[in-house]
């Protein structure tokens, strides 16, 4: 399996409110801090409004991974109660992420 292309992923839209998802990565993965517009195009986003949710992608994704790993024996034993508030904290910063909501 290929990797993705790493955040930050960000969503631009025109006037017909059709939007596209772009990073800050010119094709090849260099940086691109000059605006000439040349970044890396990921996907076609058809509804503005399902575009925070693929802008959030690889937070969503990385967050789960973090939370797979995490193995709640291998905390401090005072601490091991609070591995579910931990796990639900994460999870609910990337899922408003995912629905645009201010964090």
């Amino acid at each position: 399996m290929s990797e993705h292309t790493p955040p930050p992923w960000t969503a631009v839209c025109d006037d017909e409110r059709e939007c596209w998802v772009v990073t800050d990565r010119q094709p090849g993965g260099s940086q691109s801090h000059d605006g000439d517009g040349a970044n890396e195009h990921i996907a076609d986003v058809f509804d503005p409004a399902n575009a925070h949710l693929v802008i959030a992608a690889p937070v969503l994704l990385a967050e789960l991974e973090n939370i797979v790993r995490a193995n709640p024996r291998d905390w401090d034993e005072d601490l091991r109660g609070d591995f579910q508030q931990w796990a639900q904290s994460r999870a609910r910063a990337a899922i408003a992420k995912a629905k645009g909501d201010p964090q």
